[in-house]
């Protein structure tokens, strides 16, 4: 028990660390010795308290030693940068100091001298479980990457501000405090709770930030994919307006003169070009339905389609090119995975019932389906880089006041959006 005692600091440190870091891990080799070996020198710059001669206030420079290892460790583990360690610490510093203030606030209100007792120990190890949950449902479970979006500034105030409060305020004044007002529990404990809101704070703006700027860094990505989605959609649609266009002048030619052989065959490639066309009446719709049907025909796949493309003439051109686009991309790519060809079917709907426009699309399921804030997880490996699709779709439906619904049922995975009916005739460029 005298051990415990004595590496306490460090247990609580550890255990916050684990938690926070957990899911940064991924695939880094040797996680678990490169932690232990870690949290070992941790416990080893700690335990030189235990040196004869060794002064209380010499402490202060051994956890200054343990704060810039648990930078380093950080590193070394999972191979983040400096200012992402340096967030990574002043989290976990803040959690651990949450638990050890609160513990003694609470033993203040029973009795102050309960501290020095296992009293405390014991406290802390009750109050570290729950906080260590705490912990890992707010922080750790947003950290799947390395690379997961902080605010730089935020973080250096914050590891700062840690340093101070508890390396050298909480130590310099704790012994002094519980010395004057030793008779006054209901003030010790207030003064510990008031550390313990400080934590509180501390937690809630590190936590903050990085929650706005995962956002930001979103934003950032669905506004690039606008982009790239608006570029290819003029792509597609000068391809398809040059087919048109040949297609007519073959036309013409033939009705003027004999064509030649090459001519002849080029007209025949433009003309099953030419009729391959959808006119679903939105030009947009009908070039991502084209490209899609051929994709899927390339993969198995058969794209059924049953659309009043004129009911999303409200909706700027590459934006439907975009969403349409993710939806089947996603559709083609599940369809892929059966084992079945016949049931590598998707089916899409565009109607008006009941003076909304609806879309739907329906595919099988390849499997078990897990979904994350209403829409399907990413299967694919690296999931900071993907997933977006679907984040894509639901904007540009919010965008126009549309509703839209994931859910798998009947073995079926369906999308379901429902937009108010717009009187239009004429397309948005």
């Amino acid at each position: 028990m005298l051990f415990v005692w004595n590496i306490e600091y460090v247990i609580g440190l550890m255990a916050c660390y684990f938690f926070i870091t957990f899911n940064l891990r991924g695939n880094s080799k040797y996680w678990w010795l490169k932690m232990i070996a870690c949290f070992a020198v941790w416990t080893g710059i700690w335990l030189i308290r235990m040196i004869p001669g060794f002064q209380d206030w010499q402490t202060i420079f051994l956890y200054i030693s343990i704060y810039v290892v648990a930078v380093f460790s950080t590193m070394f583990i999972y191979g983040t940068d400096v200012v992402h360690a340096l967030f990574v610490v002043a989290v976990m510093g803040s959690f651990q100091h949450f638990v050890y203030k609160l513990s003694v606030a609470f033993l203040c209100l029973i009795d102050p001298p309960l501290r020095e007792t296992n009293w405390l120990l014991l406290t802390e190890l009750f109050v570290l479980s729950g906080t260590c949950a705490v912990a890992y449902f707010s922080f750790g479970r947003k950290m799947k990457s390395p690379d997961f979006y902080i605010s730089n500034v935020l973080t250096f105030a914050s590891a700062g501000a840690l340093a101070i409060a508890t390396i050298v305020i909480s130590f310099y004044t704790q012994e002094t405090l519980f010395a004057g007002l030793a008779e006054h529990k209901y003030i010790l404990a207030l003064i510990n709770l008031l550390a313990v809101l400080l934590c509180a704070a501390g937690l809630a703006l590190l936590y903050e930030s990085m929650i706005a700027h995962t956002l930001l860094q979103e934003n950032y990505i669905l506004h690039m994919l606008s982009r790239k989605d608006k570029e290819r959609y003029e792509t597609a649609k000068r391809a398809y307006e040059g087919i048109s266009i040949k297609y007519h002048d073959l036309k013409h030619a033939l009705s003027e003169r004999t064509l030649d052989e090459e001519e002849k065959l080029e007209l025949q490639k433009t003309e099953t070009d030419y009729i391959s066309l959808m006119f679903s009446g939105n030009n947009a719709l009908d070039l991502i339905l084209i490209e899609k049907r051929r994709l899927g025909e390339e993969k198995g796949v058969h794209v059924q389609a049953v659309v009043d493309g004129s009911l999303i003439n409200f909706m700027k051109a590459y934006q439907i090119y975009s969403m349409f686009g993710n939806l089947l991309d996603n559709a083609i790519e599940a369809c892929e995975k059966l084992e079945h060809p016949e049931d590598k079917v998707i089916h899409l709907k565009i109607a008006k019932e009941r003076g909304m426009v609806v879309v739907e699309l329906n595919n099988k399921a390849p499997g078990a389906i897990e979904f994350q804030d209403g829409l399907p997880k990413t299967t694919k490996e690296h999931k900071q880089n993907h997933g977006f699709g679907m984040k894509s779709v639901r904007s540009i439906a919010t965008k126009y006041n549309g509703l839209m619904q994931v859910a798998v049922e009947d073995g079926q995975f369906r999308v379901k959006i429902l937009f108010p009916f717009v009187e239009s005739t004429e397309q948005n460029a």
